[in-house]
């Protein structure tokens, strides 16, 4: 059997309620239900909870503040910084991808992908590549509070939008200290950027701590139950991204066009591979965009405020999902086929956005296979 079905009619797809406004899921050898209800009015998001795991022999260090995005430890009062970073080949290895709390994958011009990374937990030394800024920022930014943004800039019209927002800029347009190029690197994907340089340009950096509007639900001993997958490739136009089960690290490896994902992780060019413990799908309409790049290609502008359907990966499962998300100054939330709110796991978490144009192909476990010894004595 192929690894990936294809040529399957979307429109199956979209009658069994996985993708519904164009777009494709695809599955090896499944067909999953549908995402069943939109939760009512009444379904109410709760808070995220501290960790509750057990105690070992060595007394376990007390956690005065969880962070909303990944559980763990971190200082409330530390700044959120947004930073938009090249996806394209020439980027890569792009810099701390790891140390984000979220990562969020959204589609530019020509089909292809930019990472909107979010980092509040622990801020790295150096980030990027780092690229301009566009239009759907203006939509997700917001969410976080007042965060620090990082770019190295945008088409002028876009600059009223981006001003309109409570983002706080110290990107390029705004002056250069920080940001300097590689010299191992062609350009313009070799602009990067110095943390603590940036931070210097914000009089009082709590300023830009995370909002409290600001949070997934997150549970470590959530039980959610969904298909068992191996993998999930999704599709752009032009780009793609995979995300392979590690059944031993509790995690998801990410590749790209089947080869793995590597971040670089220090200024000797040291590397690891790329990886997330929480992937959630927003399947999204493309709005009306006045925007386009200087070749002419328009600038997509996919809608990530209102609501729609997806999928959530956690612990080795696919969960169809219905995404709410009534206003720019919250994150979403994912809900099941029954209405009740999806708990992500401690850890970190992409985000992507597909919009009508993308697919998403899911891989589940081979059959077991008959031992043919036993089968043998059995039947003679």
């Amino acid at each position: 059997m192929c690894q990936y079905c294809r040529g399957m009619d979307a429109r199956r797809w979209s009658a069994v309620g996985l993708i519904g406004l164009g777009g494709t899921i695809i599955i090896a050898g499944l067909a999953l239900a549908g995402c069943g209800p939109t939760p009512s009015a009444s379904t109410t998001p709760t808070a995220p909870k501290a960790s509750t795991a057990k105690a070992t022999a060595s007394p376990t260090p007390t956690c005065a503040h969880t962070s909303p995005l990944t559980g763990a430890c971190t200082d409330p009062n530390a700044p959120v910084l947004i930073v938009k970073i090249d996806d394209l080949p020439e980027a890569r290895p792009q810099f701390h991808l790891n140390q984000t709390d979220m990562v969020l994958v959204e589609p530019v011009e020509g089909g292809l992908t930019r990472l909107f990374a979010v980092y509040n937990g622990t801020l790295p030394d150096i980030i990027g590549p780092i690229r301009s800024a566009r239009i759907t920022d203006t939509d997700l930014a917001p969410a976080f509070g007042d965060p620090l943004f990082a770019y190295s800039g945008s088409q002028a019209k876009l600059v009223p939008y981006l001003q309109a927002t409570r983002m706080q800029m110290i990107g390029a347009p705004q002056g250069g200290t920080g940001y300097y190029r590689l010299s191992d690197r062609q350009a313009p994907h070799n602009y990067v950027a110095n943390v603590q340089q940036l931070l210097t340009r914000v009089s009082d950096s709590s300023t830009a701590r995370l909002d409290s509007t600001a949070y997934w639900r997150i549970d470590a001993t959530a039980t959610d139950s969904g298909t068992a997958i191996t993998s999930a490739r999704i599709d752009w136009p032009a780009s793609q991204k995979s995300f392979i089960w590690d059944a031993k690290g509790k995690r998801w490896g990410i590749d790209v066009y089947g080869q793995p994902l590597m971040t670089q992780i220090d200024a000797n060019r040291h590397t690891e591979r790329a990886y997330t413990t929480n992937v959630v799908i927003m399947e999204s309409h493309l709005l009306a965009s006045e925007f386009g790049d200087k070749f002419g290609a328009r600038t997509p502008y996919p809608q990530t405020v209102g609501s729609g359907r997806g999928m959530v990966l956690v612990d080795g499962m696919a969960i169809p999902a219905t995404w709410q998300r009534p206003t720019k100054f919250a994150l979403p939330r994912w809900f099941d086929a029954q209405g009740h709110e999806i708990a992500l796991r401690p850890g970190n978490t992409w985000w992507l956005v597909v919009t009508d144009l993308g697919t998403v192909h899911l891989q589940t476990p081979a059959p077991a296979q008959p031992d043919t010894a036993t089968a043998s004595a059995t039947t003679g």
